[in-house]
């Protein structure tokens, strides 16, 4: 397994995705429990763990009583890979999956649970909802940033409204091409670091109703 951790965390993904979750060849196995990982998955987790140990566990008391990352993590997190692990390699990603998430972020909490958020927040909730919703035109344009240097933040949560997402005041109003945004917003995950923000805002109040 020391030489499994050796291999990148791109090259892993690859393997992740070409290999899946396989049958024996020959039997008829039951597809295994997501308690049981496969190799490639022990590969990744494994890794992880030794980046955690290598990378973030000398810096945690540091940042701890600073109130801030260290930059050199960020660094690494993004030359490893882990920011952009569901988006795709032709947009300067990972190209793996969700469940790789899962294993990244478990294993990164284990040492440092800001890190872990940090990676959970900018991978499943900025990056995917691009991937989702987002046109190709933003595709193109955000997906390599968020990728490759550019953390994101979910910018949702205001003074009145949390995970009630239909409560939230802020408006976008059009103006030409482009929306002006009036509101408040509050407890922002990321946003002490980030360089792309997915802003929450209601552009018709007039249609919202609370049944």
């Amino acid at each position: 397994m020391n030489n499994l951790r050796r291999i990148p965390v791109r090259q892993i993904c690859q393997r992740i995705v070409q290999n899946g979750r396989m049958y024996s060849e020959g039997t008829f196995e039951k597809i295994p429990p997501l308690t049981a990982l496969t190799d490639d998955e022990q590969m990744m987790k494994d890794t992880v763990a030794k980046f955690s140990q290598e990378k973030i566990l000398p810096h945690v008391k540091t940042m701890d009583e600073n109130n801030l990352f260290e930059q050199s993590i960020i660094d690494e997190l993004f030359a490893q890979g882990l920011m952009g692990i569901e988006i795709p390699t032709e947009l300067g990603g990972s190209g793996c999956n969700f469940m790789t998430n899962i294993i990244v972020v478990e294993e990164l909490s284990k040492v440092d649970p800001a890190v872990a958020a940090y990676v959970d927040i900018h991978n499943t909730l900025v990056n995917s909802l691009l991937m989702k919703v987002g046109s190709q035109a933003q595709k193109e344009k955000y997906l390599p940033l968020l990728a490759q240097k550019c953390a994101g933040s979910f910018a949702l949560t205001e003074p009145t409204s949390g995970s009630d997402a239909f409560a939230l005041k802020t408006t976008a109003k059009k103006e030409g091409s482009h929306y002006i945004l009036n509101g408040t917003k509050m407890w922002i995950s990321n946003s002490d670091v980030a360089g792309v923000f997915l802003v929450f805002a209601n552009a018709n109040p007039s249609a919202v109703s609370i049944t």
